[in-house]
């Protein structure tokens, strides 16, 4: 899980679809043998839908391995928008 929030930061320094890194993490999570709950990139200060505007993103997620949920976040700075 957070592999997949780490490879998702490094993508957010090239790309701001959100929708699209989203589903790529997801799916990299199904193939990592997790069953995903959710993955968001939001404002990490109201937790509103991220913005190519923002200085800070949060990245969210919940997947479930077996019956274990795995919940994780990664703060990121959003350089360019400075």
């Amino acid at each position: 899980l957070y592999r997949t929030l780490q490879k998702t930061k490094v993508e957010l320094s090239v790309s701001t679809n959100f929708s699209e890194l989203e589903k790529a993490a997801e799916e990299d999570l199904s193939q990592a043998g997790f069953v995903p709950d959710y993955f968001s990139i939001r404002n990490a200060k109201d937790l509103q839908e991220a913005t190519a505007e923002d200085t800070e993103w949060v990245i969210l997620a919940a997947a479930f391995m077996g019956k274990t949920r795995l919940i994780d976040n990664l703060r990121v700075s959003n350089t360019s928008a400075r």
